[in-house]
């Protein structure tokens, strides 16, 4: 492959490495799940937890699907062969499919979080907020002294 050539420690280290990432990923990504329920709710008072939860399943299993299909497109294209040595254009979708479409999908999510999620900048107000049964303080609906429970 490409970072570790044909050594199999190497390959096996790599590994490690992504697992260790992965693992992390996903428990950021888990945890900021409940990040934007608790804006709605402080936002709205609706506690749309469950919408949020179906629609990420939904969509998870739409990109597991979208990645087979990416992926036997560029096998086939690059002239996979299975149980065969396989030819340049085989090992470039293969690597494509392995490293470089991975790496580049993290580092464009990184760019697009690092771009976009602003929710840490006022996430203790936030929970404050929820804590003490208010909603947001642009919020002029509700009645003065009114308990939100939430």
């Amino acid at each position: 492959m490409m970072a570790a050539g044909v050594n199999s420690w190497g390959l096996v280290a790599g590994a490690v490495v992504l697992s260790l990432g992965a693992g992390q990923r996903t428990a950021i990504y888990f945890s900021m799940q409940a990040d934007p329920v608790d804006y709605g709710v402080w936002k709205t008072g609706i506690n749309t937890a469950g919408i949020l939860t179906s629609i990420n399943g939904f969509l998870g299993k739409v990109a597991m699907a979208g990645a087979g299909a990416i992926t036997g497109v560029l096998l086939s294209s690059g002239g996979y062969i299975a149980n065969q040595a396989q030819s340049d254009g085989a090992m470039l979708a293969i690597k494509a499919c392995y490293l470089y479409i991975p790496a580049l999908l993290i580092v464009a999510s990184m760019l697009w979080i690092g771009r976009f999620y602003r929710l840490d900048d006022q996430y203790e107000q936030i929970r404050a907020d929820l804590d003490a049964g208010r909603r947001a303080p642009s919020d002029t609906s509700s009645v003065a002294g009114e308990n939100h429970a939430l």
